[in-house]
């Protein structure tokens, strides 16, 4: 007996909500670890002291697309597989009968969870954020701005945040008010 649509489709906003959730979650922690460890590396700071809330939150979206890049191309494939073995078994007709369904039960939070760790995992081994540069930013918080601050004009912005900047003043690493500095970009 068929089971009714109405319950379907909750399951399936529950499952979204978990989902998003969880990479969210995952995000945020990512997010956090890295920006501290690039910080503390780099420049020596504490970036929970230099950056605002509004910046922690805002510094997960990298991270988030990081973790659900690897789970959307994942979620192509299975539904890629579950049609062609619907086409092998039942022929054309049949290709996206009971896709959708078969493929999110591939994925769970707790899938979503493993899934996002390794995908920081990759993102740690082949990214330059645990690899002490002093002075030189991780290439994925490049700016290409330049803010003529106070006794600094011309200085490289190395980071940004909502308040507060990290310039590269004469070979200082300097922290300078956002609403203080004007900013341009720089050239190549």
């Amino acid at each position: 007996m068929p089971e009714p649509a109405e319950p379907k489709r909750k399951i399936t906003l529950l499952w979204v909500v978990e989902s998003l959730s969880t990479a969210s979650g995952i995000a945020f922690l990512a997010s956090a670890i890295a920006h501290a460890t690039a910080f503390y590396m780099t420049w020596g700071l504490n970036y929970f002291a230099v950056a605002s809330p509004t910046d922690v939150v805002m510094g997960a979206f990298n991270p988030l697309l990081m973790v659900l890049g690897p789970a959307l191309a994942i979620l192509l494939i299975a539904a890629s597989i579950a049609v062609t073995t619907n086409v092998v078994r039942q022929g054309p007709a049949a290709a996206f009968d009971g896709v959708f369904q078969s493929t999110i039960g591939l994925f769970t939070p707790l899938r979503l969870l493993a899934l996002g760790l390794v995908a920081l995992a990759a993102v740690a081994v082949f990214s330059d954020v645990f690899v002490p540069r002093p002075g030189r930013p991780p290439s994925w918080l490049y700016t290409g701005l330049i803010a003529d601050a106070p006794d600094c004009p011309g200085a490289r912005v190395q980071w940004l945040g909502s308040q507060s900047a990290i310039l590269d003043c004469r070979g200082q690493a300097r922290i300078e008010r956002r609403d203080a500095l004007r900013l341009r970009v720089a050239a190549s």
